[in-house]
């Protein structure tokens, strides 16, 4: 037997015959075993050792000075606390701690009473000076129990608790006391309190304690959300414009609506009725015009930038029976990426667009369903004219013009070169159709009989005839379709405008970067055709360096109707909400409950931006005097 295996054998004796016991653990039963050993959190996050004084406390090899907030300013807004969150390596802590509905009414009479006594003692004394705050602060008492009764709001108990670290301690003491005057200059108060540095330790750790529960405050929710740095960084594009300030930072935020990171240039503004987005609109219309040489062309269905307008030098164009403005809906162009005539496609939306017409033209509410036969003829009608009478060829440019121009004063033709052909007009159609039913089609005749209404000199005539607008040469051109009956006429005029915007500026010089606004895009959507025509505009305009903006109050008939134009859409703002329809407003947009709550407390101007549905942005809408005075609806002047 070898020496080494002697030596084994001997040590196997002396093991066995020892008093040691060998346990034979399962693997199911050491797990638990280690897990009682295993460091917990406390353990992990303890220091080395640390040493308490009066004024700060020393962790490891960083001295850290401990502070708490105890004097918030009376109306914070989004990204108050900023200076605190970024001074540098510090840890913050809130605690909060929510009120029942009925404990919140109570807390609330309470405070109240207090702030009611407050007065009659200072009247009593002779003492006024401070009744204006006193009675302003018993008013937002009032209102927000009103709120908590309207399960619209709550109420909560904060406190906000920070460590800094340094590892000078001059260098320390000269961040704390940069800090108390930053916030100082908000009227926010933050205390570095002496023989309770532990104590406000311990509470800013995560160990979900809090030692100082004597220096808490009320908030509602409003004040809660405001302390939150849920946002992400600063909108700041280098070849952006200035749209308002950074809520998170108070820097400018800069906007590029086409910046190469978007998917489309499209934008979604939405908020309640009187939050702000039609001011929202408005400045970004103009300081695009002004930063990114944006031209735009703006649907206006209330009437409100008639004099915008005006008083900027643009071209207004208001529809009415009276009006001596024609465009003509049945006018063709080439598109300029591919530089192709499309014929065919231009003959299907005439088509559509004559039948719409004979289906509404009368005044029951339900429009009269044509038959297949009905289409066909209209069909048969619009296409010998666009292809015999006109003479235009499918793909073929050359066949818009003629070498054929009347001088306009006499019946002479005089050769100079290409033209632009005359375009078919509505009365084409008709005289069309009439000819067919002369011939013995007693549909024809019937078909050609409605459409007169819509002839010049008739009731609905004011879209026949050719173009006499030129939009050319401005940087903002309004269609003000305020003035037209809203049944027949107004849908009418919205599929003549969307057709004449795509054939005339859409199309026209894709270097151009161009804007189509829609305010009460929502009204859109209730007809066919013409939610057809903007989902076309939202998929197709990046091609053409267009950017489509639909502002609505009512985003769910969007999710309902359209949610290809939600999709379409890279920039989204978001203005105040009803508090009863902030749900569905985060379900639609996948919105966090921090931002849901900003929605229902944001005042006007404060809004979210969302850019391709994950960066968030908190911005506040800053209006100059000039736009102010400019840009409001509202009588009172405030924005």
């Amino acid at each position: 037997m070898s020496i080494l295996k002697r030596k084994m054998k001997n040590s196997e004796k002396q093991f066995q015959s020892s008093n040691i016991n060998v346990i034979d653990f399962e693997e199911k039963e050491v797990e638990p075993v280690l897990l009682k050993f295993a460091p917990n959190q406390k353990d992990i996050i303890a220091p080395d050792g640390f040493k308490i004084t009066e004024s700060y406390i020393k962790v490891g090899d960083k001295y850290a000075v401990n502070l708490i907030v105890t004097g918030f300013p009376d109306r914070g807004s989004i990204g108050w606390l900023h200076d605190l969150y970024s001074i540098g390596e510090a840890d913050v802590a809130i605690s909060i701690t929510p009120f029942s509905p009925k404990d919140a009414q109570e807390e609330l009479n309470k405070i109240r009473l207090r702030l009611r006594t407050k007065i009659n003692m200072d009247i009593e004394v002779g003492d006024d000076r401070s009744r204006e705050i006193y009675e302003r602060a018993l008013a937002d008492i009032d209102a927000l129990k009103q709120r908590i009764a309207d399960d619209i709001d709550s109420l909560y108990t904060i406190t906000v608790t920070a460590t800094i670290y340094d590892t000078d301690l001059d260098n320390l003491k000269k961040t704390v006391s940069h800090l108390k005057d930053l916030l100082g200059g908000k009227n926010i108060d933050i205390r570095h309190l002496l023989k309770r540095q532990d104590e406000i330790y311990l509470s800013t750790l995560p160990l979900s304690i809090n030692k100082v529960k004597d220096l808490k405050r009320p908030a509602d929710l409003g004040g809660l959300v405001s302390l939150f740095p849920f946002y992400q960084g600063e909108l700041v594009h280098p070849s952006g414009f200035p749209i308002g300030i950074n809520m998170g930072t108070g820097t400018i935020a800069m906007l590029d609506t086409f910046h190469p990171s978007f998917n489309n240039y499209n934008i979604f503004i939405c908020g309640e009725a009187g939050g702000g987005k039609s001011f929202t609109l408005k400045t970004l219309t103009k300081r695009s015009s002004i930063f990114e040489d944006v031209v735009t062309v703006n649907i206006d269905f209330k009437g409100e930038s008639v004099e915008l307008a005006e008083r900027t030098n643009s071209l207004n164009i208001t529809f009415s029976p009276s009006a001596n403005i024609i465009i003509n809906p049945l006018e063709l162009e080439y598109d300029e990426i591919d530089n192709q005539l499309d014929v065919l496609t231009k003959i299907s939306e005439v088509v559509s667009l004559i039948s719409y017409m004979i289906a509404n033209a009368s005044s029951e509410d339900k429009p009269r369903a044509l038959s297949s036969i009905e289409i066909a003829l209209i069909n048969e009608a619009v296409t010998d004219i666009y292809l015999n009478d006109f003479g235009f060829r499918n793909n073929d440019i050359n066949s818009l013009y003629t070498d054929e121009i009347n001088d306009g004063n006499s019946e002479d033709i005089i050769h100079i070169g290409y033209a632009r052909k005359k375009m078919p007009t509505i009365t084409d159609v008709y005289n069309k159709l009439k000819s067919m039913g002369e011939k013995g089609n007693k549909k024809a005749e019937d078909l050609a009989f409605i459409l007169k209404l819509y002839t010049k000199g008739n009731t609905f005539g004011f879209f026949d005839g050719q173009t006499n607008v030129d939009i050319k040469n401005y940087k903002f051109i309004n269609f003000d379709i305020s003035k037209l009956e809203e049944k027949r006429v107004r849908p009418l005029a919205q599929y003549v405008v969307f057709t004449f915007i795509w054939e005339k500026f859409i199309k026209k010089n894709r270097k151009q970067k161009k804007r189509v606004n829609i305010d009460e895009a929502h009204l859109m959507l209730y007809n066919e055709e013409s939610a057809r025509f903007i989902d076309k505009m939202v998929r197709l305009a990046r091609a053409y360096n267009t950017s489509i903006v639909n502002v609505s109050q009512d985003f769910e008939i969007f999710e309902e109707k359209m949610h290809s134009i939600l999709d379409n859409s890279s920039i989204k703002i978001f203005l105040r909400h009803s508090a009863n329809r902030i749900q569905s407003l985060k379900k639609t947009f996948g919105l966090s409950d921090g931002v849901g709550n900003f929605l229902i407390t944001n005042k006007k101007g404060e809004a979210i931006f969302m850019l391709n549905n994950t960066e968030i942005y908190p911005i506040y809408i800053d209006p100059t005097p000039e736009e102010l005075e400019l840009f409001n609806t509202d009588p009172n002047k405030t924005f």
